[in-house]
């Protein structure tokens, strides 16, 4: 910028609103125009790293002018450029939510998959609890049917995680998986990856796995349940609270215990399980995992409850989670890879914490964190490709966690002044949304790819490095999802 413009520029940014938020030489520059803070970025602050990215990203961003999952998706050339650089030879695609509760997000996650099973994928597997999420495995393979609408919201609430069962949008993905595969064969299959019972109930999830012992040792099962009744009883509300709060050392270490001895029981007697199944061992398989996904449950209440600073912690992070969410997608992988003869192609749907692929110490909540997407890529390599996702600003689900009594709507915070949000914001876009492939960058973007960000979740705040993702989709703005009608929240 030359010395004549870039002097009328100042003089058009002193007649403007500006943010007064800044932090060394970090601007939030929130009331400024796009172009404006663009300019003013690459005037005052952009090293060369950040520029020369900016400047390849402007030419390279693939635009999404529609993110409705029910246009028809053959007819949309930016899609296909996006399969396209995801390439024939990627295998499991990770999509990236930037939140739980986003309109746009989940719409544009539901679109993703419609384009992906297109181009042969036909496995999902998103944040639900691995025994719950049988219920919905079931229902999208057409081997479940409701028979009323009470029936249907029972399913949601034991089969799919809040996050996606609360709004329409999440619920609309599976509808329309359980509607293709009636016309296809049923190719599209549903699992969770997530803890078994995830905080709250573990009732539920033991139930299934009793009903399956029951069929092929009744012994082993009453035995079982006689162990875990006292446990169960207390946990069938509020199970990780209780765990932390309420039992006491012995009686966690008792409930590890067995846990641990019921999956040595069960692998011991695998043939006898399988044999009594005429040899069928996809019923044996799935109560093994979902028992397993419970000990991995008991595993992260451990974690979580003795997280503390680093210095005196016996764990490095808040992993337990990931190490569950990582061996649940393995398992779902392996599973359909052994019933087909062609090679397995998958989605993840995993909220931004899971994708990321690097560790870093985070803060004292989350300590020195190895995320699932970090193992996945350890064990899947190059076949696996990874889609971030940020936003700008907009509304959103305030303790949606809490339910429909206590979620009110409220206005997304600020960036972070050393925001990723804030840097992207500045690449000129024309729509609501972009895709970034920055992984196909030249040599010298990948020192901006290397740089250290914060980057926002609604209310709170994570580290990445852009280098762990891919590719990012981009949002201006987000909406809170949609609330099933009557159960809309507080104003």
């Amino acid at each position: 910028m030359g010395s004549v413009s870039r002097i009328a520029f100042y003089l058009v940014l002193l007649t403007k609103p500006q943010s007064h938020h800044c932090i060394g030489r970090n601007f939030a520059f929130t009331s400024l125009r796009p172009s404006y803070r663009r300019q003013r970025f690459l005037a005052t602050r952009a090293n060369a790293a950040e520029e020369k990215f900016l400047r390849w990203a402007q030419a390279n961003l693939i635009p999404i002018p529609t993110i409705n999952p029910h246009e028809d998706i053959h007819d949309d050339s930016d899609l296909k450029k996006i399969a396209t650089v995801i390439g024939d030879g990627t295998q499991v695609v990770a999509i990236s939510e930037g939140c739980h509760n986003s309109r746009e997000m989940l719409t544009l996650c539901h679109k993703m998959v419609r384009l992906l099973v297109e181009f042969g994928f036909n496995t999902i597997i998103s944040e639900t609890a691995f025994p719950e999420a049988r219920l919905i495995f079931d229902y999208v393979q057409g081997k479940y049917s409701p028979t009323t609408k009470e029936e249907k919201e029972e399913m949601y609430r034991q089969g799919l995680n809040q996050m996606y069962s609360q709004w329409v949008e999440g619920r609309d993905l599976i509808e329309w998986m359980r509607e293709y595969n009636q016309d296809h064969d049923n190719i599209l299959h549903y699992y969770g990856s997530d803890i078994g019972g995830f905080y709250k109930d573990w009732k539920t999830p033991f139930q299934r796995i009793f009903d399956y012992l029951n069929t092929v040792d009744e012994a082993f099962a009453s035995t079982l349940h006689s162990e875990l009744k006292p446990y169960l009883d207390r946990m069938g509300q509020n199970a990780r609270l209780v765990y932390q709060f309420e039992l006491s050392r012995f009686e966690q270490c008792e409930l590890e215990a067995i846990l641990d001895n019921a999956l040595h029981e069960m692998d011991s007697n695998r043939e006898e399980y399988v044999n009594a199944a005429s040899g069928n061992d996809f019923e044996y398989e799935w109560a093994r995992q979902s028992l397993e996904s419970m000990r991995l449950a008991e595993h992260y209440y451990r974690n979580y409850a003795q997280r503390c600073d680093p210095d005196t912690s016996k764990l490095g992070g808040l992993n337990g989670r990931e190490m569950a969410m990582y061996r649940n997608v393995l398992w779902a992988l392996k599973e359909r890879q052994k019933r087909q003869d062609h090679p397995i192609k998958a989605i993840i749907i995993h909220h931004v914490i899971h994708t990321k692929t690097e560790c870093q110490y985070q803060d004292k909540t989350w300590g020195f964190f190895t995320p699932a997407g970090h193992m996945l890529k350890e064990s899947l390599g190059e076949k696996l490709y990874v889609i971030g996702m940020a936003y700008g600003g907009g509304n959103y689900w305030k303790e949606w966690q809490k339910g429909p009594d206590v979620r009110s709507i409220a206005r997304i915070p600020p960036a972070s002044p050393d925001g990723l949000e804030e840097f992207m914001e500045l690449i000129p876009q024309s729509g609501q949304c972009y895709f970034l492939p920055w992984k196909e960058g030249p040599s010298e973007t990948k020192p901006w790819l290397s740089t250290l960000y914060s980057m926002r979740e609604n209310d709170y705040f994570v580290k990445i490095v852009p280098r762990e993702w891919d590719a990012c989709f981009y949002f201006k703005s987000v909406q809170p999802a949609t609330a099933p009608s009557g159960d809309e929240g507080k104003d």
